[in-house]
């Protein structure tokens, strides 16, 4: 049995929204632990994580097979609410 994997498209919108964070420690005060630092920085990706929710339009060609509603994730990857999408 293969062991379920994150797409490689979960895995770079972790990464960018890891690594396009600003550190908690880039404030004052002093630096974190190397553990404490993940700790942040996973707590930061995962909040960036959206839901979504919308409508097929009436004449998609999908509707037959995926219905009319549909639900996804994005990542959160601009300030101004820009959120990725796949």
């Amino acid at each position: 049995m293969t062991p379920h994997r994150p797409s490689l498209s979960a895995q770079a919108a972790l990464a960018l929204s890891v690594l396009t964070a600003m550190p908690v420690w880039a404030q004052d005060g002093p630096r974190p632990s190397a553990i404490e630092a993940q700790s942040l920085a996973l707590q930061r990706a995962s909040e960036s994580v959206v839901g979504l929710r919308t409508q097929a339009v009436a004449d998609a060609r999908s509707l037959a097979t995926l219905g009319r509603e549909r639900r996804g994730s994005g990542v959160l990857i601009g300030r101004d609410g820009l959120v990725l999408t796949i």
